[in-house]
């Protein structure tokens, strides 16, 4: 391969990569704050790729930079991911400080096949797009590996708990790994599949994948600077939209939650009622505004002890916002942009 081509495919912006997992990288262990460990996604993904560009004789010659371009992580997640892979010594430095050797290959048993430009592309969930996150890019793969092994049916019966136990994950992190990808419309799930005992019917939406990889290769081959520029725009706006979202939604599940409570919707139904009234007592300066305000009293006093019996406060039925300068819109009071997406990313 000429040097311009290896550096591009080491870059990621090929997309002609991938690499494999395999079972000793999925079961490696490390010590993390004085416990015994698995590796994180993203250490997961970093060493598996240093195990494709380092077989043989050869070496995997990976900056940070290259690193976070091609699986779209920060240079700080590809640092710690790379010192991960050293703790653990799955893997080591080969000569200089960018080059680094795998160091377990003879002990690999079994493994899948991961493309790299599943890392980098985003994709629609309906409300907003985002890119998959290391363990869906993991699990997706692995339903791809079974999926394509099936020979003329593309179907693979299986359950939550054996891909959590395959890829040493919890099932909770299996399950909504897979509503995101079934909200993505990446994969499709016929029955449900909670343990081993009972399983379900996972297929691979192969059509969409083949079309989001066309479209990939296609920016990547000649964008302009415009283009750039109008993608980066993109990318913050859908990071601010998916802030909102999280902060809404979560405000939105506790209201839902405490109007459950027929003495706590009272309470509030009857607040909302008495506003209008109040409003238009201090108007008038009508003889009635004191038992007015006394009731509204005895009403935020009843919805405040309902709220605390369901164990919740006043505060949480108010969004949070991650920033409370831009309240997760993106600039401040003044129209200034707001530095808390760098941070955010990061």
């Amino acid at each position: 391969m000429a040097e311009t081509a290896k550096k591009l495919n080491r870059s990621g912006r090929s997309h002609s990569g991938y690499f494999y997992v395999s079972d000793v990288i999925l079961r490696k262990k490390t010590m993390r704050a004085g416990k015994e460990r698995k590796l994180t996604p993203t250490a997961r993904i970093i060493t598996a790729a240093i195990s494709g560009f380092s077989k043989g004789e050869n070496t995997a010659d990976f900056t940070y930079k290259e690193i976070s371009e091609r699986y779209s992580i920060s240079e700080k997640s590809a640092a710690r991911g790379i010192k991960t892979g050293l703790e653990s010594k799955i893997i080591e430095r080969a000569g200089k400080v960018s080059k680094y050797k795998f160091k377990d290959a003879t002990e690999e048993k079994s493994s899948f096949e991961v493309e790299d430009w599943l890392t980098s592309v985003y994709f629609d969930f309906g409300e907003y797009t985002d890119r998959l996150n290391p363990n869906e890019v993991l699990i997706l793969s692995l339903i791809r590996s079974y999926c394509r092994a099936q020979k003329g049916t593309a179907i693979w019966k299986s359950s939550n708990s054996f891909i959590a136990k395959s890829l040493e994950i919890v099932t909770s992190t299996v399950s909504a790994a897979l509503e995101r990808l079934k909200a993505a419309k990446l994969i499709y799930i016929k029955g449900r599949a909670k343990n081993k005992f009972i399983r379900a019917t996972f297929s691979v939406n192969e059509k969409a994948l083949t079309e989001a990889k066309k479209n990939t290769v296609k920016r990547a081959k000649g964008i302009s600077e415009e283009a750039k520029a109008a993608e980066l725009r993109a990318e913050r706006d859908r990071f601010y939209a998916h802030r909102q979202k999280a902060v809404l939604d979560r405000v939105e599940k506790l209201r839902a939650r405490a109007r459950a409570d027929e003495a706590f919707r009272e309470a509030e139904d009857a607040l909302r009622a008495l506003e209008l009234d109040i409003a238009k007592a201090e108007y008038h300066h009508l003889p009635t505004l004191p038992d007015l305000l006394e009731q509204k009293r005895g009403n935020e006093a009843q919805r405040a002890a309902r709220l605390a019996a369901l164990g919740m406060m006043e505060e949480d039925l108010i969004p949070r916002y991650y920033c409370e300068k831009c309240s997760d819109k993106g600039f401040l009071p003044d129209g200034r942009m707001c530095d808390c997406y760098q941070r955010g990313r990061r």
